[in-house]
């Protein structure tokens, strides 16, 4: 797929801002857009509008970051109750199999440090924990495991799995979001800079029309002393 660029360098909140403003004059100005250029037309301050509503469709960057932050935590805390689990099945196994190191092992002793942190390589082990408690599931007991801890473990793995898949899934669709965001930002700056370089031309000598239509410059541009870019 091919990669999809902005073609402005000024932000997007920049861009709707200057876009929405423009529409609410251009119309008493189009026959003077018009008599330059034909193409500027009664129907072109709707087509700016049509634009700006296209963009509005596509869910913002903040709003697709904040979901994934969200589905991250989801992921990372069904992770954390997967470890604590862990942790009182090994206590149980200790207390049941005291001094057996291999009876640790088979439980993931050896494994649980490089499986932890890793929501890909704890969901088969916590598959593999599943069936080894499950063999051992009345020893267990014994030693004063709660049998709802025991109970939960095919629900976390489940959980885990869905979680990791929906996280995956999110990403993307954020990749698809963003892509599509781009294009339609793009084709409502195509319109609004072809007004705006219009307008240095047809009002070079008429300073307030021009602060009108002339695109804000971006951060650190010399070429206009009213930066209207702030983020």
């Amino acid at each position: 797929m091919v990669r999809i660029f902005r073609i402005f360098n000024i932000s997007d909140g920049i861009l709707l801002e200057h876009s929405e403003k423009l529409v609410e004059v251009i119309d008493k100005d189009t026959p003077l857009f018009s008599k330059f250029d034909t193409t500027i037309n009664s129907n072109f301050s709707q087509s700016i509008k049509d634009a700006i509503s296209r963009v509005y469709e596509i869910k913002s960057d903040t709003v697709i970051i904040d979901e994934m932050s969200a589905k991250t935590d989801l992921l990372l805390s069904v992770l954390g109750e997967c470890n604590k689990t862990y942790s009182t099945i090994a206590f149980f196994v200790r207390k049941a199999f005291p001094g057996d190191k291999n009876m640790a092992n088979i439980f993931g002793a050896n494994d649980i440090a490089n499986v932890r942190k890793s929501q890909e390589k704890m969901a088969p082990f916590m598959h593999i924990l599943e069936k080894n408690v499950a063999n051992h599931r009345d020893t267990l007991i014994t030693a004063g495991c709660n049998e709802d801890v025991i109970n939960s473990i095919p629900n976390l793995r489940e959980r885990l799995l869905k979680a990791n898949s929906d996280q995956e899934i999110f990403k993307n669709e954020r990749s698809a979001h963003t892509r599509e965001r781009i294009i339609r930002l793009n084709e409502l700056y195509r319109k609004v800079a072809t007004i705006s370089e219009i307008a240095q031309i047809i009002f070079a000598d008429n300073e307030p029309m021009l602060k009108k239509y002339k695109l804000p410059s971006p951060v650190g541009s010399t070429k206009n002393s009213d930066n209207l870019l702030a983020d």
